[in-house]
Parts: C-alpha cells; structure tokens; sequence
C-alpha cells in the first residue's frame, strides 16, 4: 500500500452545516461532484410504453459514471410502489441512481442508491418562444450522452432566457451549430421534409426524439440527420420540440423571428406521437 492511499483510509473528514458539525451528510459524492445520473417520463396510471429505453440509457450512464446498476426487474417494483403510494394517477417521475463511496472526488462509486421523485404532471404550454443562448457546448463533452447531476449549464442557460422574457434556450455548439435546448430535442419540417440535429453536435439522444424518427416515415416525410445553421432552422414551415414528460410543444418565436403558425401537419405529429405513448 501506497503512501497516499495509507493517508486516505485513515483520515477522518469532518462535515459542517451551518458551523455545527454533522455526523451524516446524504449522497454526498453526488452534492459535491455531481456524480449521479437520471431518467424523467410520465407515468399515466402505469409504467411508460419506452420505459426499457429509458433503463437502456440509464444503463449507459451509469457505466460511464461507473456507478452500479440495480436490478431492472426490482427497479420496475419500486417505481410502481413509489408512484402507488402517492396515490396520483398521473405523475411526472424523476428516476435517480445516486452515486455513494468515498468523497475523494476522482474515487470510483462503492455502491448505488435508487431516489425517485414523485410528482403530479403538469401540462407545459402548448407553445414555447425560444432564445438562442450565449453559452456555447462542448460537442465533444462526454456528457453529452447523459443525463447527470451536472445540469448548471442548462440552468443557467434557462434562467438567462426566462429573464429575457423567452421560455427556453436554443443551445449552439462551439462550431454554430443547433444542438438541442436546456430540457429538449429540436426538429424543423420544410415542405415533406423533416430536420433535426446528428449526434455528433453534442445532444442528448432523447428517447421521445427516436420516436419521432420512427414514425416520421410513416407520416409521408423524409428524415434529414446532421449539422446544422440557425438559418436551417429559422427557415421552417413548423418546429417543435419533444421530450419525455411533455411529449411534443410547438415552437411560436425564436429570438425576435415569429415562427408559422400551428398545422394540421404539426396536429398529425402530436396525435401519432401521443398514440406512441399510450397517452
């Protein structure tokens, strides 16, 4: 044994709330670093249509976190005794696989714990105003790929939008390209057409968003998957956005520049979307 490693397992760390010092601190690898992951979706009178999509990517970031995953099987039991016994019929869940071990802040996960937020769904807006945000992302950020407790940067970017008088965030990445915004994925359509950033711009791969690209086919239009400008997208018959707790919201104004209105074209999309979800 290493020097270093002799100091670390024999050093006691001391907490203080407030000055008075604490005996247990809750989570505290994900309070300090961050270092937890997440899934959200709805829960409408049952588990999600996608829910083993979601368990997929949770997968995914775990093992990039190197946190361990539970039990798929025991997870499913305890979203439906969570949800149960709030007794509400249509939820809005916040899955969390927390992270605990030592608070060393480069020193792998010992264990997992499972935390799950339970709350009534609110319907968003049906149509949101967007603002392109100064914060740039990094395309090539390993978070990327995840949804972890390192959501500042969005929170951020939200919060700047809101004070304009907008009600999210168009994010940018360094090379100008559109990515996503702070809680969602982006498409456009243009005549039979529809467009939506790749990958490799540095977004989130939404699980509603593959959705939306399976049935995009099926409704006569011809998917375009790569990198593009804001004028791409300020140049739209209809834009929307998707994401697992809202479904699909209407995109009314982008900085100053009204968008079109709503279609009969957007109305198909939500009804086949919403179908999808067994909403």
């Amino acid at each position: 044994m290493f020097l270093n490693d002799i100091l670390f397992s024999t050093l006691r760390e001391y907490i203080f709330v407030n000055g008075n010092l604490s005996e247990k601190i809750l989570f505290p690898r994900a309070l300090f670093y961050g270092d937890g992951v997440f899934e959200t979706f709805r829960y409408k009178g049952t588990l999600p249509v996608y829910l083993d999509k979601h368990f997929q990517r949770l997968k995914e970031s775990a093992e990039l976190f190197d946190i361990p995953y539970p039990d798929e099987d025991l997870l499913k039991e305890t979203i439906a005794a969570s949800v149960a016994q709030t007794e509400i019929q249509d939820a809005y869940v916040k899955l969390c696989l927390v992270s605990e071990g030592e608070t060393l802040f480069y020193s792998k996960p010992e264990k997992s714990s499972v935390l799950i937020v339970v709350k009534k769904h609110i319907e968003t807006k049906n149509e949101f105003s967007l603002c392109v945000s100064k914060f740039k992302r990094n395309q090539n950020s390993p978070l990327n790929t995840v949804k972890s407790f390192n959501y500042m940067e969005n929170i951020l970017a939200r919060r700047e939008v809101i004070e304009k008088g907008f009600d999210d965030c168009v994010f940018l990445n360094i090379n100008d390209e559109i990515v996503e915004t702070s809680s969602s994925n982006i498409f456009w359509v243009r005549g039979t057409s529809i467009f939506t950033p790749s990958l490799n711009c540095g977004l989130l791969s939404g699980i509603t968003r593959d959705i939306v690209l399976d049935i995009a086919p099926e409704l006569g239009y011809e998917i375009n998957e790569r990198k593009f400008k804001l004028p791409y997208l300020l140049n739209s018959d209809f834009t929307f956005l998707t994401n697992a707790s809202a479904g699909i919201t209407f995109v009314k104004k982008i900085n100053n520049q009204v968008m079109p209105e709503i279609t009969d074209d957007y109305l198909q999309f939500k009804e086949k979307l919403f179908q999808k979800l067994g909403w």
